[in-house]
């Protein structure tokens, strides 16, 4: 990644903080106060211990306590105007009610510093919680949008690593940020105060910063490109770790605990080796600029040192000049100390711009809207289509089917039945020739609209934690509890949930674990019911269920597909015997097209399949 494409990624971060530009400038504010705060404590410091010395010297000569501490002006910047005038102290009481002043000074100062660095705190955390949750609503409505190739193509782990381990970096790094805006904001004001003080001992001391900036520069570069392995590490882990857990039976099963144990941690251990590389870059960074911090106030304090001999300086001067270019060098100390964070954040920030870069469903060009009163006559017209670009599954596939009829798609696995499915939904787009509704083209129509009037129950059931109530609810988000219990009874679901403890508001756990296989698919085909769909579309789920349950989602089923265009994907030949139309597929073609009376008297594949499954 060349500097250019970290500032473009430093600035994309960044512009998730201009929707709060009132709470950053009062945290600058906040900032200035705090930083002034400190720069009048240097010279009063410095005041304090002059008067110190000068007291002591009184009263070691046998002088008593009289005093006359020097005031700070300007005139070393060519001025005379005097910032502090001359005190003079005549008898120890005096003297001591200065010390206290001088003392009650300081602490009202720190009470004073106090309420700004909470302010500050406040504002500024404000704003960096507010960014990274806006970051993550962005992440997650953007990752709705993407397309099926994406979610074909990419892992689950590593797709969750982005939302959850790469936005946490980020978080960090907006809290680096505002650290270095600190250091820059007190660097000016100690810089200038400094100037104040002191210009020439100043420049000499100035001349440290570039150096440490060009030593920064370098463990940069080593810490950004070690952070983003670090990052594609923990993402693959997150990959396998999810994959783990939902094959854990199949592991169990082959007693492979050890076997996946060992592959884990291989896995970690070269995220040990990438974390540790980055750690010793970081623990060489941190003394390096400590000795870049040292070496700076060494060469200031020997300087003075000569001047002070010299008498060309007197000990104030100094005091004052010490504690303010202690302060001036924090930030120094504080940009490398934050190096680190920044450059994993640049990493993490990558990944999470390449995620929000993705192209998301294309936009149709007419927008049209899909009229309530849709019949759900679909037509396939020389339909090609490919996963890969490369090899084929449609093969010109031409399919009617009239408003209200059930369609039966059946063939071996792989043969093309699921992606009829799938470009029907606009999951995908055809490479060529074209899928109507109505007589119009899926493409002009917003995605949105396209599936607002298609349910899929798929063979899998999805169901999400919650409550059943929810989750059929999920089909109509504004239906009532009316609304619900009649599609619940129409699926034949609504007696088994009655006898929940809590009913409709039974929590059925993640993907409904909760609950057994024919009340799932129950709840699906209620929630499908719901919605009431102008085409349905069912990838046969009963394979898997007992004979009860089978003949109870049957019913639901049967209830579901009156008065709709229906596609069922068939696996169990005995339950498409009413189907209007049976669709026999093979290597991406339609080979076979009838009823069922008129498929199993012909000598062809679908005869072949029914014999397999009855004889």
């Amino acid at each position: 990644m060349s500097d250019n494409d970290s500032k473009i990624i430093i600035w994309r971060l960044l512009s998730y903080l201009k929707f709060y530009k009132i709470r950053i400038m009062g945290g600058i504010v906040c900032t200035v106060f705090m930083g002034l705060s400190d720069a009048v404590l240097a010279p009063t410091l410095g005041k304090l211990i002059n008067g110190l010395g000068q007291i002591s010297d009184s009263l070691s000569n046998g002088e008593g306590v009289n005093a006359v501490i020097d005031g700070v002006n300007l005139e070393r910047l060519g001025s005379n105007f005097a910032l502090i005038d001359p005190i003079i102290i005549n008898g120890y009481e005096q003297a001591r009610n200065l010390l206290i002043g001088l003392g009650l000074f300081i602490v009202c100062l720190m009470i004073f510093k106090g309420f700004f660095v909470y302010s500050k705190e406040y504002l500024m955390s404000s704003v960096i919680q507010k960014s990274v949750k806006n970051l993550r609503d962005d992440l997650y409505s953007h990752l709705l949008h993407l397309k099926m190739r994406f979610f074909d193509r990419e892992k689950t782990g590593e797709i969750m690593s982005g939302m959850t381990n790469n936005v946490q970096v980020v978080e960090q790094s907006l809290g680096a940020f505002v650290v270095l805006a600190q250091a820059f904001v007190y660097s000016v004001i100690f810089i200038t105060a400094l100037f104040i003080v002191e210009w020439r001992l100043t420049l000499f001391a100035l001349i440290v910063f570039p150096v440490s900036g060009f030593v920064l520069k370098l463990f940069s570069k080593a810490i950004r490109k070690t952070s983003r392995k670090i990052m594609a590490k923990i993402a693959d882990i997150n990959a396998f770790l999810q994959e783990s857990i939902t094959s854990i039976k199949i592991i169990k099963t082959y007693n492979r605990e050890l076997y996946e144990t060992k592959r884990f941690e291989n896995k970690t251990y070269q995220n040990y080796s990438y974390s540790m590389k980055a750690n010793r870059l970081v623990a060489f960074l941190k003394p390096t600029n400590e000795f870049m911090s040292t070496v700076g106030m060494m060469a200031v304090i020997l300087f003075s040192g000569v001047r002070i001999l010299n008498q060309d300086m007197d000990i104030e001067i100094f005091t004052t000049f010490a504690v303010l270019i202690s302060m001036a060098y924090k930030p120094i100390k504080t940009l490398g100390e934050t190096q680190p964070v920044i450059q994993r954040a640049l990493a993490a920030s990558e990944r999470i711009f390449d995620l929000l870069d993705e192209e998301p469903e294309v936009s149709v060009k007419k927008h049209l809207k899909l009229s309530s009163k849709t019949g759900g006559a679909v037509e396939f017209k020389d339909v090609e289509f490919s996963y890969n670009g490369k090899d084929s599954v449609l093969n010109g596939i031409s399919l009617s089917v009239n408003s209200g009829e059930t369609v039966a798609l059946v063939g071996p696995s792989g043969v093309g039945k699921s992606t009829i499915i799938n470009l029907l939904l606009g999951f995908y787009e055809c490479q060529s020739g074209s899928i109507y509704i109505d007589g119009e083209d899926i493409r002009n129509f917003s995605r949105q609209s396209l599936r607002n009037m298609m349910s899929l129950v798929p063979q899998e059931t999805i169901l999400f934690s919650g409550s059943v109530r929810e989750n059929i609810r999920y089909g109509k988000l504004e239906a009532d509890e009316d609304e619900i219990i009649a599609a619940a009874k129409s699926a034949n679901a609504h007696e088994f949930i009655d006898n929940f403890p809590d009913g409709y508001d039974t929590e059925i756990g993640e993907r409904g674990i909760q609950i057994s296989g024919g009340q799932r698919q129950r709840i699906a085909i209620a929630r499908a019911i719901l919605k009431n769909p102008a085409i349905l579309l069912l990838d046969e789920a009963t394979s898997s269920l007992d004979a009860e349950s089978e003949r109870l989602v049957q019913e639901a089923t049967n209830i579901l597909i009156k008065e709709r265009t229906t596609f069922i994907i068939a696996h169990r030949l005995s339950t498409i015997n009413n189907a209007d139309k049976i669709v026999v597929m093979d290597k991406g073609r339609i080979i076979q097209m009838g009823s069922h009376n008129e498929l199993i008297s012909q000598k062809g594949l679908y005869k072949k399949l029914y014999d397999l499954q009855f004889k």
